[in-house]
Order: C-alpha cells, then structure tokens, then sequence
C-alpha cells in the first residue's frame, strides 16, 4: 500500500495540477504540502478532506488497504458523476481566478497608456 504522502502526490499530479496551484485551492504553503506528499508530516482530517474534495479522491492510511478495495469503485464512479456535473465549470472558474490578477495588471497599463499618450 503506498504511503499517504504519495497517495497525495499521485492524486495531484494525475488532475496535472502544479504544486502551487493545489496549495491554492487548499490555502495551504507549497511548503506544507511538499511536506505532506514527502510524508514528513501529515494533514488534519480537517485538512484531508478538503484535499480530497479538492483533488477529488479519497485517501487511506496503508493499513487500510481492505476497505480502500471495497469502496474504490464507488468512489471512481462518484468522482465521475461530480466531474460531469459541475467540477469542470469549478475548474474553469479557478483557472480564470488563477489568471484574474494579471487581467487587472493588463486593464490597467492600457488605462494608463491611453491617459498619458500624446493626443494627435
């Protein structure tokens, strides 16, 4: 059974989430993270299920190989539904959010270019 740290990683890098994009989503320092996927210590079970709701998985400790086998497919199959149902549209808006601030930046150098450029 893998450990929870590369549970953690595998789940990340499978949605090709970067390290600080998923810190993001989760509030969390990249630090704290790379230190969770490097199992040098272990999120809350607070913090555990936002990460599975945010990596949209379900995690185990290793001891608990028995009943991640029970319930896998239905965890698959309700990863499935909640993806075709709204995440995509989740995701889209996390991505314009990522991107929000360079918008402003942009808005705002045309804004000043159009007030301080000579007038012909």
């Amino acid at each position: 059974m893998e450990s929870l740290g590369k549970q953690i990683k595998d789940a990340r890098t499978k949605l090709n989430m970067s390290l600080s994009d998923a810190s993001l989503l989760l509030g969390i320092s990249e630090q704290m993270l790379n230190a969770w996927e490097r199992d040098e210590c272990e999120p809350s079970h607070q913090q555990l299920n936002k990460l599975e709701d945010t990596l949209r998985t379900v995690f185990f400790p290793p001891d608990d190989e028995e009943k991640q086998n029970r319930i896998s497919e239905a965890t698959e199959e309700k990863k499935k539904k909640e993806f075709r149902g709204g995440k995509k549209s989740e995701m889209k808006n996390q991505t314009f959010l990522r991107f929000l601030p360079l918008l402003i930046v942009a808005a705002a150098a045309v804004v000043i270019l159009v007030i301080f450029l000579p007038k012909e």
